[in-house]
Formats: structure tokens, C-alpha cells, sequence
């Protein structure tokens, strides 16, 4: 079965209810683990889709932290059942702390993609130096003096959003950007109240973007990125890994 994560054990009937079918909990000492059967491999040119389960999972996990406090398990943790899951936790009281410090923080995952053509357009209009520069130096030059203007935006401009948004949250991760046009890919941790304050640093950084810049944002879920449990065996004991390096 796959393991989804801990929640309080009355949190854990009504995420159960959402899909008695499939979803099962085990409780003890106020604690729950939730495990789901697996759905029946669908075939995707004689073999099992590639992505069926990861997608399943995510959806589960993601519907089950709708309904109060969840710490999700780690992806691709498995047990025999929840009750097997529950007693490798071992140690109930770590993990209700756990539960209580991460239970209803929630992530969103956000890209910021700029229009980069807008931002050359805004650098002619007002007679940038950059520009100044780059027509200055001339030939062979200039193509890489513009190359480096648009660098150097780009990163002001990342650093600016990232500044934005770790004033709202509790605690940010920055992650490699995927290509040239995308300024800024991070997960924020948001905890309870604080989903205001990340609408407001997310619409001001909206407005201060020039052209068809993008900022896509998933989210709320799971803070997965900053807690998850950890089950290597199901006779083993569970342990906690973060991602953060929260104090």
C-alpha cells in the first residue's frame, strides 16, 4: 500500500471518508497513519503508465491535507498498512511534535518567467546606459555588451522577487531556474495566517513586471519540501528528513 502520512487521528476519519474504498488509517495516542490501495495498473503501450502512480499519490496526499493537520510521507513510501506504518513510527511523541510544528504549514510552489524583449524595449525607451554602453563599443561587441545587460536585469530582478516573498513567508527554498527567461523558482512555506501576506508580495511582484512576464503558482499543499516522514521499511523504525535547515 502507499503510505500518504501522519494527521491527527479525528482528521484522519474524515480524510478516510473522502474515499472509504481506498484510504485507511490506523490510530494510537491521537496519531493516524493513512495508507491507500493501489489503483489498478492502467496499460500505456503494454506496461503500466510511467507516471500513474507518482500522480495518484500526489493527488491523495494533496486532498488529504485539505482536511486539518497532515505531514506528508515521503514519495514512493510504502508499507504493508497503516497499522504495520504506525508501528514503525516507534516514537508517537517526535512525531506529535512534528505534526503540531508542520501539521497546517503549507507550500506553494512558484515560477516567475519575464518577457524579455519588453525589458530591452523599456532599456531603449528610456535611454538605458546599458545601451549607451553596448552602442559605444559597437561591432562584435555590442551583441555581447547587450547580452550582459540583459544578465545582469535579470538577475536584479530575481533577487528583487526573492526578497519580496521571503519578507511573507516563513521559510523560502530556491531552486535552479529552468532556462534564460525564467527569473525566479522557489517553494515558500506559508504558515497558518500567512496566506495574505504571500498575495500581497506575489501581486506586487506581478505589477513591477513588465510585458507578458508569468508568475505560475501551485499550491497550497502539502509543506513537502520542508517535512516529510521517512519510512525505509515498514519493520524499521520511520525517521523525519527535512529539506530545511530550520532551526
Amino acid at each position: 500500500m502507499h503510505f500518504l502520512g501522519l494527521t491527527e487521528a479525528r482528521t484522519a476519519r474524515r480524510i478516510v471518508a473522502r474515499e472509504p474504498a481506498r484510504l485507511h488509517f490506523a490510530a494510537a495516542d491521537g496519531l493516524a497513519t493513512i495508507c491507500a490501495t493501489p489503483l489498478p495498473k492502467r496499460l500505456w503501450r503494454g506496461r503500466a503508465h510511467p507516471f500513474d502512480i507518482s500522480l495518484d499519490v500526489q493527488r491523495l496526499i494533496a486532498m488529504a491535507a485539505t482536511e486539518g493537520p497532515f505531514v506528508a510521507a515521503a514519495p514512493g513510501s510504502e508499507a504493508p498498512g497503516s497499522v504495520e506504518a504506525l508501528a514503525a513510527l516507534g516514537n508517537l511523541a517526535l512525531y506529535a511534535d512534528i505534526l503540531a510544528r508542520f501539521g497546517l504549514r503549507r507550500e506553494h510552489r512558484i515560477a516567475i518567467d519575464w518577457d524579455a524583449r519588453a525589458t530591452l524595449r523599456a532599456f531603449a525607451e528610456r535611454d538605458a546606459p546599458e545601451l549607451t554602453l553596448a552602442r559605444a563599443l559597437g561591432g562584435d561587441l555590442f551583441g555581447q555588451a547587450i547580452a550582459w545587460a540583459m544578465e545582469t536585469e535579470r538577475r536584479r530582478l530575481g533577487d528583487w522577487a526573492l526578497a519580496q516573498l521571503q519578507d511573507a513567508v516563513e521559510d523560502l527554498l530556491t531552486l535552479p531556474t529552468r532556462d534564460g527567461d525564467q527569473i525566479l523558482n522557489a517553494v515558500a512555506m506559508i504558515g497558518p495566517g500567512g496566506q495574505a501576506a504571500f498575495d500581497t508580495a506575489r501581486a506586487r511582484i506581478a505589477a513591477a513586471l513588465s510585458g507578458q512576464s508569468r508568475i505560475c503558482c501551485v499550491g497550497p499543499l502539502p509543506a513537502l519540501s520542508f517535512a516529510v516522514i521517512d519510512l525505509r521499511r515498514a519493520d524499521a523504525v520511520a525517521s523525519i528528513r527535512r529539506a530545511s535547515a530550520m532551526a
